[in-house]
């Protein structure tokens, strides 16, 4: 068996013993008193085993997919004269019928507790995993946010917006270990569908310690009343488990900000409408063919990624600039991209009319192209593109890296008189002139708008920047005379 594919295809990352302790500990100091707990995802037991020291007078119950670490759970609680209050039972949490599982606990206090996988759904999908949800577009995104990558979600985040759904008139609380980009996906959801957590709070852990993972993960707690007086509409973020010196942070028109004076401070630099295309942030371009489209002149010879010579028309060859390349300097390596539409949906056979050898090319790597798994290529011509359009062939751009931590926005002047291609980690305003760049770039560095972008970023995700937060930006500056009218927010 491949442990670590084993170990990725279930997000198996066991919770110690130790840190399933401070979790308890933390509950019990706030006052959490369950009459019940489950843990849907038990594993080895820690987590069973500390909540049951916590909560002596509390039911336990405990469900695992994999039939080894059910019988370790079961033995460990065992040794530890634990196994009468406890009950272990190997299942799926994605084939159970939860609404039969749940009734006979209706009246009871709840505790959901524990620590779901840590791997995404599209990283089954390479691996071609069982262990996943039935596919559906959860999120309710639409047109290419639910084809691309923006549709990609971690499958703890599609089982705490199920297990949301069980406390519907019921008291109770979440307390479950997560990355903490899925924490606050999650409290969005509760917040937008009104699903009324009364209390609810994210600690933040190292899980570089406790899992030997680079990831910003916390305890996420979400606590419900039976009889919901107040909806919740923020929430309060802790260093650590001790719950001191936490920072709030609010809702703002469907977000999550980190800082909601700023907002109100800044709001005169929001757009009130959906940005017009001139100053629409686009991202660079997809192909998820690298090793064909990108190619590095070498002297006086083209080389693609498989290291063989191409000799192909100019024609659609365009200078390409990386994210990481954009966030350290904009200094040209001389690589260079095909570009092989002017549009999404363009038809690729006039290539073989105006660019024979390019589309001879393109045929003997037909396919890379025909390989690529992502549903966008589906129905599609062959050799499809995405993130292109008139806007990727205008001259001058200002771009930034979605990747890193820092707000430096770049001007991108043209190389060897052609526009610059970037690959889809970047997003950026494309102009006709360069005096439009580089006023549009001193905008961007304006204090009060870094003020407010940084009030709306989140820096520990994996990709912090995002062009449905740059697009909110209105670089006309435009006065408003009505906030909570033209804006339509709420800030809690």
């Amino acid at each position: 068996m491949n442990t670590r594919k084993t170990t990725i295809e279930f997000g198996d990352f066991q919770t110690p013993k130790l840190l399933a302790e401070q979790v308890c500990d933390c509950l019990l100091k706030i006052g959490v008193d369950p009459q019940c707990i489950i843990e849907p995802n038990c594993g080895q037991g820690q987590f069973l085993l500390a909540a049951a020291k916590a909560f002596p007078k509390s039911q336990l119950k405990g469900y695992e997919i994999n039939p080894d670490y059910c019988a370790q759970a079961s033995h460990a609680l065992q040794s530890e004269g634990k196994n009468n209050c406890v009950e272990v039972q190997q299942a799926d949490f994605f084939k159970t019928d939860w609404q039969l599982e749940l009734p006979a606990l209706q009246q009871e206090s709840l505790l959901v507790l524990g620590n779901p996988p840590w791997v995404t759904n599209s990283v089954l999908a390479t691996l071609e995993s069982k262990n996943a949800p039935v596919k559906a577009n959860f999120q309710a995104m639409k047109g290419m946010d639910a084809m691309t990558g923006a549709a990609n979600f971690d499958i703890s985040e599609w089982m705490l917006i199920q297990i949301l759904s069980w406390f519907k008139a019921r008291q109770g609380a979440i307390a479950m270990l997560v990355k903490s980009a899925v924490a606050r996906k999650v409290l969005a959801h509760a917040f937008v569908q009104k699903l009324g957590p009364s209390r609810a709070w994210m600690a933040k852990i190292d899980a570089k310690q406790h899992f030997d993972v680079s990831v910003d993960a916390c305890l996420l707690y979400i606590g419900f009343e039976a009889e919901l007086k107040q909806v919740q509409s923020s929430y309060q973020v802790y260093p650590s488990l001790d719950l001191c010196d936490g920072q709030e942070v609010g809702f703002f028109q469907g977000a999550w900000v980190t800082n909601p004076q700023a907002i109100l401070q800044h709001a005169h630099l929001l757009r009130a409408h959906k940005p017009l295309d001139e100053f629409k942030w686009r991202s660079g371009i997809k192909h998820d063919a690298s090793a064909v489209c990108e190619l590095k002149r070498q002297g006086d010879v083209l080389l693609n990624g498989l290291q063989e010579e191409v000799h192909i028309e100019p024609d659609y060859l365009y200078p390409l600039l990386k994210g990481s390349e954009v966030a350290n300097g904009a200094v040209w390596s001389g690589k260079q991209l095909l570009v092989t539409q002017k549009s999404v949906g363009q038809s690729t056979e006039l290539i073989s009319v105006l660019a024979p050898k390019t589309w001879a090319y393109l045929m003997k790597h037909a396919d890379v192209f025909d390989k690529r798994a992502s549903s966008i290529y589906k129905n599609n011509p062959r050799f499809s593109i995405f993130g292109v359009g008139s806007y990727s062939f205008k001259p001058w751009r200002v771009a930034i890296c979605a990747l890193y931590k820092k707000l430096d926005f770049v001007v991108i002047a043209p190389i060897e008189c052609k526009p610059v291609m970037f690959d889809d980690t970047v997003y950026y305003l494309a102009f006709d002139t360069e005096q439009q760049a580089k006023s549009a770039q001193k905008q961007l560095h304006q204090s009060s708008v870094q003020s407010l972008l940084n009030a709306m970023i989140f820096w520990d995700e994996k990709r912090p920047i995002k062009t449905s937060i740059l697009n909110r930006i209105d670089l006309d500056f435009g006065q408003t005379q009505d906030l909570q009218t033209q804006l339509g927010f709420e800030i809690a």
